[in-house]
This record gives C-alpha cells, structure tokens and sequence, in this order.
C-alpha cells in the first residue's frame, strides 16, 4: 500500500471521528430508566459502571454527565480507531471495505443506540468489547508480549460491566490449545491455557470481593435469575406453586402469578396462537412480567420481612435482592422440569428473533461446525477466525436469549462479527478464485 494511500485512509478516521465527537458532545446527557440504579451504586448492579460514573460524580457534582457523555466519546472513539488498526493485521481489507466497516463500528454512537450520550453500561462496555476483540486478535495470532496480560485486564473491565461475555475464555482457550497442541506441554503454553480458562473464576470473586466490600455480602452481583425467571413465570400455571418444596417461595410465586394474571401477563390469558405470537407478546411485555412484576414485588417482600426483623433500610434492600435471586433461582428450576417444552419453544422464538431469520442462525451455525471441525484437524488463522467471530456471536446471542429478550441493546455487540464473516467468507472465495 502506498504512502498517499495510507494517509488519505488516516484522514478520512480521523475527520469521521472529529464530526461524530464534535455533534455528539453538542447533544444533552441522556437519563434513562437504567442511569439512577448505577447513580445510587444499587446493589443488582456489576461494579464496573457503578466505579465509572462515581469518579466524575465526584470530581464534578454539577457538571458530571457531560463529562461522562464527553469520555464515553473519547474512549469509544479510542477503542474504534484501536480495533480498526489491530484488524488490520488480521484481514486483508480494501478501503470502501474499511469505510463501511468503520460506519458499522460508529453506528451505536447514532440512534437508537446512541451508547456515548446515554449514561448506561453500553457507553463504557462497546469500547471495551472493541478493545476485548482487538486483543483477542493479538493473544491468538500476533502473540505480542503483554498480550495475554491485557486481554486479562480488559475481560475483567468488561465483563465487570456486563456478564454476559463471560464464557468467552472458552472459545479463546479452545483456539489456543489447537494452535499449539503439538506443543502444549510445554510450560509456556500450559501455563497461558490455565491462566485463560481461570478468567471467569477470577471474575467471580472480584464481583463477590465488590460487593462484601460495599453490600457487605459475598455475593456475586443479583439479577442473573430474576432476568431467567421471567420467562417460567410466563409459561407458568397457579398449580405450580404445589411444587415449590420451600413454604415461603412457594407463598411469594403465588403472590406474584396472581399479579401476573391480573395484569394479563401470563401466556395462559393469550387466545389460542402460535408460539411466535406468544414471544412477540412476552418480548413486548418484558420490563412489566420482569422488573414491575416478579422484581418489584419479591424484592419487597424479602426487604420488609428484613425491616421488621429490626435491620436498617440499607441491609433490608440489600437482603430484599439477594432473596428474591435465590427466589428466582427456585422457581427457574423448578418450573423449567415442569414445562421443558414450552420453555424450549418460547426460547427458541427468543433466539430467532435475535437474528431476525432463521436461516442467518443455521448459516452461522453451519459455520461454526464447519470451521471448528477445520480447526481441530487443520488449524489456520481462517479457519480459527471464522470459528472465533461465529462462536462469540452464537454464544452471546444464547445467553441474551436465556437472560431476557432479543433487543438491539444487548445484541448489537454481534453486528460486527456478522459482517467480519461475511468479509472473511468473500475473501476466502475471491483467494480460491485468484489460485
């Protein structure tokens, strides 16, 4: 590639950056719903966020959001500019195909995203994905000296700012040991598999450490099976409460599904359908079966009960929650023996609606088979991306599936790993075709 090239491509990322900084810093700070629980560090919150907006909290009481607004620009900005440089290294890319990989990494600062100006998770997570990625790319195939250490720090940052990529040492781990089998015993690479596949249990006692600390409870941070339940409330029938074995579970599920059912939230009050309109009305009803429901309602109980029992408001909350996970936890189980099927369907249709077709999940599908069966007999950097990119995209998308419901604010992390295959997929044909 030529000079005049280069510096042509530099000017048109760094003019790009300019406008997108210059327009977005002009735009007010934007308060949702999600913003007050990480202003008031609420305890079903993951600490990364809750750290990130207290420092300018403090440092400027009066002007914090638009300082908060103003880093999310810059680093978001910072992590696109840094993936772009590291996928260079990786894959072969024109320049249209670098632009409109680079409107893609900019579109979440746009609507309906708009991850910089909304002072929620996204604005500090999206970067750290980018930077998570980029440094995937570096541990498997440049293997540069610190690259294992800062893939290490940057999981721990993002996933201490949302769990849902927890598994991903997995995928990481399962390409490093087929990368380096034939010599995987030699201390170097033991040594780098085990420190991978130790992320998450390191990530787990970070988050209990956080939250004895603060809550004064080794807990990992609640929410994970109120978010799961939701779906076996909404499948679930009065009579199930004769199978909760615990007395007072069994009490608050009835408490609960008799709300549900006044409020017409139960799959049992929907006429006759398919199980494709009984997902759209459980993904348009989320929040309401979810968090105005099963949250507010088993929360309050725990924390009165913790109240009357003579604990201060602080202690009842956080008792209120991490009850009302174990009961969620229960009723999740439970229900899910109960009505397996109904749950595999309703799940399903969740999924599906993450991809919009059923026909991109089997591509994808295909394609993680395909290239992870090239990668265990015949590693290579294409096969190994292609696995990469189709397992962190499948797997996210699973676990969002199993969490909640398929929206764009949790899933939009997949667009450019669906576009990168798509990329890989054209250059592989257009190699083939030129040999």
């Amino acid at each position: 590639m030529n000079l005049s090239k280069i510096n042509i491509e530099k000017t048109i990322e760094y003019i790009c950056y300019a406008l997108v900084f210059v327009f977005f810093i002009l735009q007010e700070p934007i308060f949702s719903p999600d913003t007050y629980s990480y202003l008031n560090a609420m305890p079903q919150r993951t600490p990364g966020y809750v750290i990130f907006v207290k420092v300018f909290e403090f440092l400027s009481p009066n002007y914090f959001a638009t300082l908060i607004v103003g880093a999310q620009l810059i680093f978001g900005l910072y992590a696109v500019h840094f993936f772009m440089r590291g996928l260079s290294k990786v894959i072969s890319l024109h320049l249209l195909i670098k632009l409109a990989v680079l409107a893609l990494l900019l579109f979440p600062f746009f609507p309906p995203l708009l991850v910089a100006n909304n002072i929620c998770s996204e604005g500090l997570s999206y970067p750290l994905y980018l930077l998570f990625l980029t440094f995937t790319f570096d541990f498997l195939y440049t293997e540069k000296k610190y690259s294992l250490i800062l893939l290490f720090v940057i999981y721990m940052a993002l996933n201490l700012t949302r769990g849902q990529f927890m598994p991903t040492p997995i995928i990481i781990g399962f390409l490093y040991f087929f990368k380096h089998r034939k010599h995987f015993l030699k201390k170097q690479h033991l040594l780098k598999f085990v420190f991978v596949c130790a992320f998450p249990f390191i990530l787990n006692v970070t988050d209990r450490t956080y939250h004895k600390i603060k809550d004064g409870l080794f807990i990992s941070t609640p929410f994970t099976y109120v978010n799961v339940s939701a779906a076996t409330f909404y499948i679930s029938y009065k009579s199930d409460a004769n199978l909760i074995n615990d007395e007072e579970h069994q009490q608050v599920f009835e408490i609960c599904h008799n709300q549900l059912s006044e409020k017409g939230l139960l799959m049992s009050n929907r006429p006759q359908g398919s199980f494709e309109e009984y997902y759209n009305f459980f993904h348009d009803n989320f929040a309401k079966i979810c968090n105005q429901t099963v949250h507010d309602t088993s929360v309050e109980y725990y924390s009165e009960k913790s109240i009357s029992s003579g604990n201060d408001i602080k202690a009842a909350s956080v008792y209120g929650l991490w009850q009302s996970e174990l009961f969620c936890k229960t009723v999740f189980k439970t229900i899910l023996k109960q009505r397996c099927k109904e749950f595999a369907l309703l799940y399903y249709e969740n999924l599906i609606h993450g991809f919009k077709s059923v026909v991109v999940l089997i591509v994808l599908i295909v394609i993680l088979f395909f290239s992870g069966y090239k990668t265990i007999v015949n590693y290579s950097k294409q096969n190994s991306l292609l696995f990469l990119l189709s397992a962190l995209t499948i797997s996210n998308a699973l676990i969002v599936s199993l969490a909640c419901h398929s929206i764009m604010r949790y899933l939009f992390y997949n667009y450019i790993s669906m576009v990168l295959i798509g990329i890989l997929i054209i250059n592989a044909f257009r190699y083939g075709k030129t040999n």
